[in-house]
C-alpha cells in the first residue's frame, strides 16, 4: 500500500477505506457536546478485531447506491463501549458520532496517533434523503488543518427512508496526541433540494496528550 497522507479518514471508497458496523444504542443528546465526560477509553490489542469492509442500513429501510472497496489493516473494536458521545440535528436529520483511542495501533514514538468513529446517520423528516458528499475539517493540537472532500462515506451514497438510518465506522491518524475534527454532509431529498447537514465536531483525545504538556 502507497504512503497515505497521514491526515486523511479511511473512508474514501478506495485503497484507503476502512469501515464496520456495529449495533450501539445513541442516547438523544442534542448538541455537539459529549453525553459523557469520562476519558476516552484506550483499546488493548486483545479487544482489536479485524475490519470488514461494511456499512450498517436500519429500520424501516435504507438502499446504499454503492459498495465500497477493499478496506486497509485498521483493526478496531466493537465501540457500543465508548465513552463519547456527539450530536448535532440538521433540519431533521440527525448525525451521532462515537470516537475512540486506538492505543495498540498508535505509535507515539513515530509521531503517528490512530482514532476509529462510529457515525450513525437518522433521517427524522417525512422525505426521502441521500447523503451525496461529506467534508471533513480535521485539526491536529498544534493547529495544522487539513480539509478533506469526496463523494459519499466508505465508497457509498446511502438512501435514507423516512424514519431509516446509516452507520459506519472509519478512521483517522494524527501527528499529535489530539486534535478535532468536525464537517457536513451534502444532502439530497427526494424533492431535488440539497441542504447541509451538520457533523458535530468532536475531539480526538488520547492519554498521551497530558503527557506532552507535562513535558
Amino acid at each position: 500500500m502507497s504512503e497515505r497522507d497521514p491526515f486523511d479518514p479511511f473512508e474514501d471508497g478506495d485503497e484507503d477505506s476502512g469501515d464496520e458496523s456495529f449495533d450501539g444504542s445513541a442516547n438523544p443528546h442534542h448538541g455537539s457536546t459529549p453525553a459523557d465526560h469520562s476519558e476516552a477509553e484506550s483499546v488493548s490489542e486483545s479487544e482489536a478485531n479485524s475490519v470488514s469492509d461494511s456499512a450498517s442500513n436500519s429500520a424501516p429501510s435504507s438502499t446504499p447506491n454503492s459498495t465500497s472497496e477493499s478496506a486497509p489493516e485498521l483493526r478496531h473494536p466493537d465501540l457500543g463501549g465508548g465513552k463519547f458521545l456527539y450530536e448535532e440535528t440538521t433540519e431533521e436529520v440527525r448525525v451521532i458520532v462515537r470516537p475512540v483511542f486506538l492505543d495498540d495501533q498508535s505509535e507515539p514514538e513515530e509521531h503517528r496517533y490512530l482514532w476509529a468513529y462510529h457515525i450513525r446517520i437518522e433521517n427524522e423528516s417525512q422525505r426521502t434523503v441521500q447523503l451525496l458528499t461529506r467534508q471533513w475539517k480535521i485539526t491536529d493540537a498544534d493547529g495544522r488543518l487539513h480539509t478533506v472532500e469526496g463523494a459519499g462515506v466508505v465508497g457509498e451514497q446511502p438512501t435514507l427512508v423516512p424514519g431509516g438510518s446509516f452507520e459506519y465506522t472509519s478512521g483517522t491518524p494524527l501527528r499529535t496526541p489530539s486534535g478535532f475534527m468536525a464537517g457536513s454532509y451534502e444532502m439530497r431529498r427526494d424533492d431535488g433540494a440539497r441542504f447541509r447537514v451538520v457533523v458535530p465536531t468532536f475531539s480526538l483525545d488520547s492519554p498521551y496528550a497530558e503527557a506532552r504538556l507535562l513535558h
